[in-house]
């Protein structure tokens, strides 16, 4: 890192742009001129996933030198993109910074009344930087009481730590979660004394309000939700006495579900991912509620359920993730412990393998890829291999859920949740 600044400053710009994230985290930081600094952060195609880090990251640039920066700090907070931050954090806390009242003032403005325009607007912080996944996480434990307050929690790249940034209060336990026409759906919950639910909750994430939505055709938790195009496809569950094998899909156009070609195995607590135009459904729990090494895919198209080859190892709650056309299954429960291994799929050749760990030991787990080139297991802290490598764990106990949101809603949902607490 240390070498950036030596470097053709054009090249020093564009290096630090694509990672932005790592340089805001090197002492040599806060050595950049502020020319410098405001070259990488008006940039449209800046390596963040929520425009809070951007804001931090000048602050934290800015306080290293408050004298000397002060002059320059409402350029640099103009070239953040305000129009995404919630109002009152813009009252609260750019508002009264030195010089950037106007600033402040002018993006307000622009919030309550957007003008219509036919070109780009010309302001930098009225433009949207290039569309970024950010991930948010969920706790789903059976060991908070039902009526428990619960957070979704932002991955920071930046600081490699999770942080609340929305408060969700009586949301019940066990439940699948799917981003959806700009909203998240929350599926298939019960209460802590185990009743079972049809409630689909939904949070509306340009509003930030929670509405109501079609229930579930049949009260049931532990289900799995896919999305695959514009459909919602539900499989299996529990409904207090059986596992299902049923499949739904939720019709748009008529607000209502529609049953679909049931699966080949009744189960609950899989783990589902869509392939090449197939939702594939691993592992999970059984009718007899021993777990399943059981594989099938469901093809929309042809509505039929097909088996595929069985995994190694019998697994319920595994976690699951997709990268460069293979499929990682990861730890889960054989109801004698958690598991220890990883499992690498080959859609293509129907085909297994295993890849050997050590002193990992989890279920409820979830997995993503993040970056392209590597997959994170998400709850756990010991490290897995080359390929599947860990990432810092939510800071709370118990299994949870994960869903990546474009960035534009999570600037506002960050600095809402900011502004309040």
């Amino acid at each position: 890192m240390k070498i950036l600044m030596s470097r053709p400053e054009s090249v020093a710009i564009d290096y630090a742009i694509k990672n932005f994230t790592e340089v805001i985290q090197s002492s040599e930081y806060l050595d950049y001129t502020p020319e410098f600094l405001r070259e990488v952060i008006v940039a449209d195609e800046l390596d963040v996933d929520c425009e809070f880090d951007v804001f931090e990251a000048i602050m934290h640039w800015y306080e290293h030198d408050k004298t000397e920066r002060e002059k320059w700090l409402a350029t640099l907070i103009s070239s953040t993109r305000l129009v995404q931050f919630d109002t009152v954090f813009i009252t609260q806390h750019i508002q009264i910074l030195p010089g950037c009242e106007q600033i402040a003032r002018n993006a307000l403005k622009w919030i309550s009344k957007p003008i219509k325009h036919n070109t780009a607007p010309t302001s930098v912080y009225k433009k949207p930087r290039k569309q970024r996944l950010c991930l948010l996480a969920i706790q789903n434990s059976t060991t908070l009481p039902s009526k428990q307050v619960k957070y979704l929690q932002r991955y920071n790249r930046a600081l490699d730590v999770w942080q609340r940034c929305c408060e969700v209060e009586y949301l019940d336990c066990i439940y699948d979660l799917v981003l959806h026409h700009e909203s998240l759906l929350f599926f298939g919950a019960r209460t802590h004394g185990l009743q079972k639910h049809t409630t689909i909750k939904r949070l509306d994430l340009k509003t930030l309000t929670w509405n109501k939505t079609v229930k579930l055709e049949r009260r049931r938790d532990e289900l799995c939700v896919a999305l695959y195009g514009d459909n919602i496809y539900t499989f299996g569950g529990f409904d207090g006495s059986q596992a299902l094998n049923t499949v739904e899909i939720f019709d748009i156009h008529k607000s209502c579900w529609q049953p679909r070609a049931s699966m080949n195995v009744c189960r609950y607590g899989a783990s589902t991912d869509v392939y090449d135009k197939k939702i594939y459904i691993f592992g999970g729990w059984g009718a007899d509620g021993k777990p399943l090494n059981s594989v099938e895919y469901y093809d929309p198209k042809k509505n039929v359920c097909v088996k595929c080859t069985n995994m190694f190892e019998a697994r319920g709650r595994p976690g699951l993730a997709l990268l460069n056309h293979y499929i990682f299954i990861i730890g889960g429960h054989n109801n004698d412990g958690a598991l220890t291994t990883v499992e690498q799929y080959d859609p293509q050749k129907d085909s297994w393998i295993t890849i050997s760990l050590e002193h990992v030991e989890q279920f409820g787990i979830s997995a993503k890829t993040m970056g392209g080139h590597e997959v994170y297991a998400l709850t756990e802290r010991y490290y897995l291999s080359q390929i599947v490598t860990v990432k810092t764990p939510l800071s709370v106990y118990g299994s949870n859920l994960y869903v990546e949101v474009p960035n534009n809603f999570t600037n506002k949902l960050q600095t809402k949740f900011l502004s309040r607490h």
